[in-house]
């Protein structure tokens, strides 16, 4: 009799376990998906490099690269959150996107368009800021989107500074 019952429980739990894997294993794969729409996004976001020799996503893909590695030799996860590393990586990924190849400076002085849209205040990292968030505000590619608001502001605030 208690034999029975004993079962059925533990088939149940076993059923309830497997579906809260599935659910995770689910989300996990949204997010894979989301951060490799956001790489394809970012990387469509670089000049070739024969036009933009320096500022393309190959330079891009080296500094995350050096970033990761200096994460884990410094053991980033003991004092910087996780949130806050992929915040950084997602910012290194998309540090120059859109670069045209020259200076703040030559901007501000020939009245270049960046420049005026962003008032000559760091026209070339306001933009490539700008783009990163007009990237994770899309479905497909936003690695940010199911994080609460207090955090999504802090992560925002990281990828500012």
């Amino acid at each position: 009799k208690w034999g029975a019952a004993r079962r059925a429980s533990l088939s149940t739990r076993r059923r309830s376990s497997a579906t809260r894997r599935s659910n995770a294993n689910a989300a996990t794969d949204d997010l894979n998906l989301a951060f490799a729409n956001f790489v394809m996004s970012v990387a469509s976001g670089y000049a070739e490099t024969d036009i933009v020799p320096y500022h393309n996503f190959m330079h891009a893909v080296d500094v995350a690269v050096t970033l990761h590695h200096l994460f884990r030799k410094v053991h980033a996860p003991l004092f910087v959150g996780r949130h806050q590393r992929l915040a950084l990586i997602a910012s290194a990924l998309a540090h120059d996107i859109g670069h045209c190849g020259y200076t703040n400076d030559f901007l501000i002085n020939t009245h270049d368009e960046i420049a005026l849209r962003y008032n000559d205040c760091s026209p070339l990292e306001s933009m490539h800021c700008a783009k990163l968030f007009d990237i994770v505000s899309k479905p497909g590619a936003a690695i940010f989107g199911n994080l609460e608001q207090a955090v999504q502001r802090e992560v925002r605030q990281v990828c500012v500074e």
